[in-house]
């Protein structure tokens, strides 16, 4: 079985640490990639033809206030490619202001998450998940 390829795509280097402490925490092993801001992200997930790479990672853990390119810009320009992203995509964020999940939502998110909270809505998201995960034993 191979595990899930996870994609953080977050700016900060301490809430980088809070999430992988949290992967930690939960027992989880499933190698956390890392993208700085959406830019980088983008480059990841998408071809210079603008076409969605063959191996893009199964889930997204996804900032929205970034520098280059924020969480927001990069949904947008996912959505607008107007193609069927395999991932599930969770925005991870220390907003909770009602625009902003209004607005996360607008591009078929799985979930949204608070940083303030991360290790219990992380639970909650995996629990859903049930799939592919490697667990520390």
């Amino acid at each position: 079985m191979t595990p899930l390829g996870i994609l953080v795509v977050e700016d900060d280097d301490v809430d980088m640490m809070s999430v992988e402490r949290a992967f930690k925490t939960l027992r989880l092993c499933n190698t956390l990639e890392r993208a700085k801001d959406g830019q980088e992200a983008w480059d990841r997930l998408v071809t210079d033809d603008n076409e969605l790479r063959s191996d893009i990672p199964d889930l997204i853990l996804l900032d929205l206030n970034m520098p280059k390119m924020s969480g927001a810009e990069l949904m947008k320009k996912l959505s607008a490619l107007q193609v069927n992203l395999t991932s599930k995509v969770f925005v991870l964020t220390t907003s909770d202001t009602d625009q902003d999940i209004i607005n996360a939502h607008k591009y078929d998110i799985s979930g949204y998450l608070l940083k303030s909270d991360l290790l219990e809505s992380l639970r909650e998201t995996l629990e859903g998940l049930e799939e592919k995960w490697m667990l520390v034993k």
